[in-house]
């Protein structure tokens, strides 16, 4: 009975290896694939080229990771997984570069202590206010489901997102609300003059 439970053991260890090793293949597949067609517009192809190449490319990604869904594989599972934490990272420090990049353009053009117009700011609060609820409900859907399938890690690593979404929708209506009191003088309705 040791023995039969040695090669179980060992047959779960390499199992483990090639899945470890199929994530990482598909998150650097999706990297690189990604730099090649070019993360920001690709100067060797015209705007609607690379666009459609874009298009393509992100829906064949998501019938692939459907289909290795639907087929149930473990190994083809984790290079899903793989590829999306690499379409995930690629796009995210992509936009974390454009954040950088207009942050140091808000903060050259705006003085010192100088705050945005109200009236923007509301719009903008009213903008992505449910952008942020949504990912909010995704976000916390998902830490639920790892929750219930004990992926601690999974959790651990999902709660960060949900947190500051969760603080960031907070922050949004105490701001909102104390915008709604300043301009409340602004948008109250003339009286009529007889």
């Amino acid at each position: 009975m040791k023995v039969r439970n040695l090669q179980v053991a060992h047959l779960d260890l390499r199992h483990a290896v090639a899945g470890t090793w199929a994530f990482v293949l598909g998150a650097a597949a999706m990297v690189g694939f990604l730099v090649a067609i070019g993360i920001t517009r690709n100067r060797a192809l015209p705007l609607l080229a690379w666009t459609a190449v874009w298009t393509v490319a992100s829906l064949t990604f998501a019938a692939a990771v459907l289909v290795a869904y639907a087929i149930g594989d473990s190994l083809a599972i984790d290079l899903a997984l793989g590829g999306s934490f690499g379409y995930v990272l690629a796009v995210g420090l992509h936009t974390v570069h454009h954040y950088v990049e207009l942050r140091a353009k808000e903060l050259a053009s705006n003085p010192a202590g100088a705050r945005i117009n109200p009236m923007a700011e509301r719009r903008r609060i009213l903008t992505r206010g449910p952008m942020l609820a949504g990912l909010l409900a995704f976000h916390g859907w998902l830490w639920v489901r790892m929750l219930v399938a004990d992926e601690i890690l999974l959790v651990l690593l999902l709660t960060v997102p949900v947190a500051l979404f969760a603080l960031r929708l907070a922050s949004y209506a105490r701001r909102y609300a104390a915008l709604r009191r300043a301009l409340r003088p602004l948008e109250s309705p003339r009286p009529a003059t007889e």
